[in-house]
């Protein structure tokens, strides 16, 4: 992973739903979703291709864990 790859300090962002606590940020890049630990911004970043995400995000609408 190189630094033109990854998301811009300012391109990260927390849900409205969250209580600004310790939660995960996210950020859009095209054709991916990238998730790190809130708490920790220099943790580990994930990164999701859109389908895998929009998969995800469903699941957790229908109450999947």
């Amino acid at each position: 992973m190189n630094a033109e790859s990854t998301p811009a300090p300012d391109a990260w962002f927390i849900s409205s739903k969250s209580n600004q606590g310790t939660c995960v940020e996210a950020a859009r890049m095209p054709g991916v979703m990238w998730v790190r630990d809130s708490a920790v911004v220099d943790s580990p970043r994930i990164r999701f291709g859109t389908g895998a995400w929009g998969a995800f995000v469903q699941g957790q609408g229908e109450g999947q864990a």
